[in-house]
């Protein structure tokens, strides 16, 4: 039965033969569109190498102190995404002035913007 998209909901737990069956309903179609939901389970396989082959968005929010562009993801990654001072709630930070990030504006940000129709 032909299809328009399909999604994969964790990916890497699934076998390669079922994928690339569903994968050919997509052959008729004009629009076709994969979606791949997954939880990474072994470098450089699955739901990792999609992801390294694609243009790798990251969602970054902005600073309405001044203005720089926070990546949250990428700060935990550091330690420095979240200030817990003591006898106050623990805040998110910016990246760039070290303000309490206020999370009203944000939008995704594709790290290698030269891929071409892979998003990830």
């Amino acid at each position: 039965m032909p299809i328009d998209r399909i999604y994969y909901d964790e990916r890497d737990e699934m076998d390669d033969s079922r994928v690339d069956a569903a994968e050919h309903r997509l052959d008729g179609s004009p629009t076709p569109e994969e979606t791949t939901l997954s939880t990474p389970t072994i470098p450089e396989y699955g739901v990792d190498l999609l992801y390294q082959e694609s243009d790798q968005r990251g969602f970054l929010w902005n600073c309405s102190a001044c203005n720089g562009w926070t990546c949250l993801e990428d700060e935990y990654e550091t330690g420095n995404a979240i200030a817990e001072p003591r006898n106050e709630d623990p805040f998110y930070i910016c990246s760039k002035c070290r303000d309490p990030l206020k999370r009203e504006r944000a939008e995704w940000v594709a790290r290698k913007p030269d891929v071409l129709g892979h998003r990830g």
